[in-house]
């Protein structure tokens, strides 16, 4: 087994720490419902949150967090060595 920490933990936090599109998402919808009225405006809201949340994920698995996906995926690759290599 190896003696490097999994580094699940840093990936979640890296994850996590991402918001500003969210943010931007509700911000702006809620200038939108402010400004135009509609009937559903917090489903407006829900929604540009919703996708901006998805946007910050991606954002962070692809650009910012890239660092720690690739230990991530590394470690798992280990991980799944080591069990194939237990099971024989």
């Amino acid at each position: 087994m190896s003696d490097k920490p999994d580094p699940s933990e840093k990936l979640s936090e890296c994850l996590f720490s991402q918001y500003s599109l969210t943010v931007a998402g509700v911000m702006s919808a809620t200038g939108y419902s402010l400004y135009k009225r509609p009937k559903n405006g917090i489903a407006v809201m829900l929604v540009a949150g919703g996708v901006g949340t998805m946007a910050d994920l991606a954002y962070g698995w692809s650009t910012k967090c890239r660092p720690y996906v690739l230990e991530w995926q590394k470690h798992q690759q280990e991980m799944q060595r080591n069990e194939k290599s237990n099971e024989k």
